[in-house]
């Protein structure tokens, strides 16, 4: 595998986690999105709770600190 093709593997794929981010965001600032809506992952069935929001926040901490150590 090229070196470009391994870049453009890494790109697309934050592009999908930045894309998922997206989505789980607009659940928690949107209080009227209709249920269940259609993402391009899955059928939402509600809002994002106070537990699931510290598992978000705590994926993206491991994903920033990920980040940080490839650096």
């Amino acid at each position: 595998m090229s070196l470009s093709s391994k870049a453009a593997d890494v790109v697309l794929e934050a592009g999908n986690s930045f894309k998922r981010i997206a989505e789980l965001t607009m659940e928690l600032v949107d209080p009227n999105i209709p249920v269940p809506y259609t993402t391009s992952t899955a059928v939402v069935q509600k809002t994002i709770d106070s537990s699931e929001l510290k598992r978000l926040r705590n994926a993206l901490n491991r994903f920033s600190a990920g980040l940080e150590a490839v650096a």
